[in-house]
């Protein structure tokens, strides 16, 4: 009928980091971000970049090879419960390369919850708190208060100590749930209680 349809592509396909990448044409090498996160904006010499697709991952083009190249992640679209290995990275690609750019972002998650023993009193403010695979401690609030992190596994053990008294407490929790779990109370039982 005499209509013609016309169009030009332009742009590059880039295979790298076990997928593929579709980004305008930029002549230079690129980095694979690694965020873990969907959703977060990528700088670049301070300038917005990429965005992080669904499965935390986002391709920086136009990198000058054989030169520092620093990047970094918005910190507010990471979600609260997230932690970074690193806030910045200075990648150096060789010509017409893809290099790794990971910031070692992990999902942490926190209990919030009162301690309590089974008289109904509570361990002391200050005591400290071991969380069973962790290596950092916490320490009880006023009235029990408890605010620490937990491994990401379905049974956690607690243990309590102060001036010589200890106690021990544990929780199932929710495997889907993320960020900062709540319970209302956790019995503490006192070494020695049945």
């Amino acid at each position: 009928d005499g209509t013609a349809l016309r169009g030009d592509l332009s742009g590059s396909l880039v295979a790298a980091a076990g997928g593929v990448f579709a980004a305008r044409h930029e002549p230079g090498s690129y980095a694979i971000v690694r965020a873990g996160t969907p959703g977060v904006r990528v700088l670049r010499d301070n300038q917005v970049v990429a965005v992080t697709d669904a499965r935390g991952r986002a391709l920086v083009p136009g990198l000058r090879p054989f030169q520092r190249n620093p990047l970094r992640l918005a910190l507010e679209d990471l979600p609260m419960g997230a932690q970074l290995g690193r806030d910045g990275l200075e990648v150096v690609p060789g010509r017409r390369q893809a290099i790794a750019a990971d910031f070692g972002v992990r999902q942490v998650r926190y209990l919030s919850t009162r301690l309590q023993f089974t008289d109904g009193g509570a361990p002391p403010a200050g005591a400290e708190v071991q969380v069973e695979g962790l290596p950092e401690p916490g320490f009880v609030g006023y009235a029990g208060e408890l605010f620490v992190e937990v491994p990401d596994q379905p049974l956690v053990q607690i243990r309590v100590q102060w001036n010589g008294s200890r106690c021990s407490a544990s929780a199932l929790l929710d495997g889907s749930a993320t960020a900062v779990i709540e319970l209302e109370r956790l019995t503490c039982t006192r070494d020695g209680e049945p």
